[in-house]
């Protein structure tokens, strides 16, 4: 964010700008018809749409998105896109993808500005259905719930390209969860509690079931961090 001089300041390892940062303004993904997929920006404060994407996104079917903000860059991302056959429903069934594409909101600018339309991402390694998806700084995790015959993978803004990463045995219980204080990840695998750290691409043990008698249920778990700890 800016001081009242207009000097850039970092804000947990990201940097953000004063046109988006404490104005009350998120970013919204509506889904019009099952096939098309429009992004705006709405002020809080207003209560009011501020700025649409200059395209709309069609396809076949639904996908996850997921925004990465970085050196003042908002970077909308799509995963598991389907061709758009301009018919007059959507798939009631998502099919497996590994399609993706791209747009930009520059935040640098006052108002803010997008990009002049989604650009076509790599492809993903794996094709997947509606996976889990996490940021963590300027890189997207993208996980399955079958983790053993659908390895995770890792796209980084600028990189241009989907890379493997190994995770836990067992499958993924529930999405994980960033800790960008921690510089890692959150993440079940059966009944025990993982860390992934990506400046060492490991994975570490936090916490395993208390006996088998009485495993750790991911469900009646809530995950909480003190700002201090």
């Amino acid at each position: 964010m800016r001081d009242d001089g207009g000097e850039k300041k970092k804000s947990g390892g990201i940097w953000e700008t004063s046109p988006w940062v404490g104005k009350h303004l998120i970013l919204v993904k509506a889904v019009v018809g099952g096939v098309k997929s429009i992004f705006v920006v709405v002020d809080l404060e207003e209560q009011k749409i501020v700025m649409e994407s200059k395209v709309p996104v069609f396809s076949d079917n639904r996908f996850e998105s997921t925004a990465v903000l970085h050196e003042g860059t908002l970077s909308v991302l799509n995963m598991c896109l389907e061709e758009y056959t301009n018919s007059d429903f959507s798939l009631e069934i998502p099919l497996d993808s590994d399609e993706c594409n791209s747009s930009t909101l520059d935040l640098t600018k006052n108002p803010p500005e997008w990009s002049g339309g989604w650009t076509s991402l790599p492809k993903m390694n794996i094709k997947r259905l509606l996976p889990p998806v996490v940021v963590l700084y300027n890189k997207i995790y993208v996980f399955d719930f079958d983790s053993k015959d659908h390895p995770a993978e890792v796209y980084q803004i600028g990189g241009n390209k989907w890379e493997k990463i190994t995770t836990p045995s067992g499958n993924l219980l529930d999405k994980p969860i960033p800790d960008p204080k921690g510089n890692r990840l959150i993440a079940f695998f059966d009944d025990s509690l993982y860390a992934y750290h990506p400046n060492i691409e490991k994975w570490n043990l936090v916490h395993q079931h208390l006996s088998r008698d009485n495993p750790l249920d991911a469900s009646d778990v809530i995950v909480w961090g003190d700002d201090d700890s």
